[in-house]
């Protein structure tokens, strides 16, 4: 794969090693560290609430960010823009390290390591054992696969034999996911609020605002519909020349269109991940019950239960990157996309044994 086989040291519960020769990636006596857990998605459902509630927990460690885009984009020169507006990216291309390379990808938990390292816990005999963890809440790393031709074994492919899943496996093998799934009908609605904020546009009037997401949901669906037609839903779902084209006419869901078809990444996710290593939590179900999504969540990561008290706490957080509009969009446009979703909504629910996926039910 291109990508070193990375042996971890087995007194950190996080995947994390001390540089020192023959290491060909560090030679200088200081703890590296990868994530212990990546929340993968889906975009604008929630996941930044769960890190941010995640992270309040005492054995996590702060990367000082939430996002590390590395796999979906970075490494292959993508977002680099986005990158320097940030200080701490920033200063990490500053470092001269090419950031294609895994060596990157290190250094951007630099700061999470040495605190991981400072985290003792006596679990271990013969010395100290460091049970604080660190973590990738990267949402793109479920969809977003853009630059997947560029990676060794995939050269003139039409579709993937390794894809973002297979990196995150083969350097941290046990590695957990976490994927926080919501009706996708008010999910891409949602996130065309989010791309309209963030162009200034969100001032639009509600009619304005509904009538360009009926149009651009048109299009979305009549592009990936076609594409289903000629070529296998993998083909479609992994090409990157057709949100390109959608781009091109001004169409700002094209890549986040693709974070709907729920059974496939799921499909594609246990092909190469054991079921145990994947948490899914169903959005509607952590709205409602908190802190007992909460509790599963720490039991799954293997964090320390948490007091009545510190938990409390959590739950008292302010809810975390909440956007206000009246917008709403047509009931034709719902509609529509409801039907054009009903049945992958089905293959989720039968993949997941569970009805709450057909949505907008539950």
């Amino acid at each position: 794969m291109g990508l070193p086989q990375i042996k971890f040291d087995p007194k950190y519960k996080n995947p994390c090693f001390l540089g020192a020769k023959p290491n060909p990636l560090f030679n200088d006596d200081r703890l590296h560290c990868l994530p212990y857990f990546y929340l993968i998605g889906v975009k604008k459902s929630g996941t930044s609430d769960l890190f941010k509630r995640i992270s309040a927990h005492p054995e996590f460690r702060d990367p000082d960010f939430k996002e590390a885009q590395w796999f979906p984009r970075t490494r292959f020169g993508f977002g680099i823009r986005s990158y320097k507006r940030k200080p701490f990216f920033k200063e990490t291309l500053g470092k001269g390290i090419d950031n294609r390379s895994i060596k990157f990808y290190f250094t951007l938990y630099r700061r999470a390591a040495a605190r991981i390292q400072k985290c003792v816990s006596n679990h271990m005999k013969g010395g100290t054992y460091h049970n604080c963890i660190t973590a990738d809440a990267t949402p793109a790393n479920l969809h977003i696969h853009t630059g997947w031709d560029l990676l060794p074994g995939n050269e003139g492919l039409t579709e993937p034999r390794y894809t973002t899943f297979h990196y995150i496996k083969h350097l941290t093998p046990n590695a957990k996911i976490i994927i926080i799934f919501r009706d996708p009908v008010t999910r891409l609605f949602s996130d065309f609020l989010h791309e309209m904020k963030i162009r200034g546009r969100l001032h639009s009037s509600s009619k304005m605002i509904a009538k360009m997401f009926h149009k651009q949901t048109l299009a979305l669906m009549d592009a990936y519909e076609t594409c289903f037609k000629r070529f296998s839903m993998r083909r479609c779902l992994y090409n990157e020349t057709l949100p390109k084209q959608l781009q091109k006419k001004s169409i700002i869901l094209a890549e986040s269109f693709r974070a709907g078809f729920y059974a496939f990444y799921m499909q594609e996710l246990l092909s190469v991940f054991r079921k145990d290593q994947i948490l899914t939590v169903h959005m509607g179900q952590y709205l409602t019950r908190t802190k007992q999504t909460l509790a599963n969540t720490f039991k799954f990561l293997n964090m320390s239960p948490l007091s009545s008290r510190k938990m409390s706490d959590i739950l008292k957080l302010t809810v975390a990157n909440t956007a206000k509009s009246d917008a709403t969009m047509y009931k034709k446009t719902k509609d529509l996309l409801y039907t054009f979703y009903k049945p992958y909504n089905k293959k989720m629910a039968s993949l997941m044994g569970d009805s709450r996926y057909l949505f907008p039910q539950g």
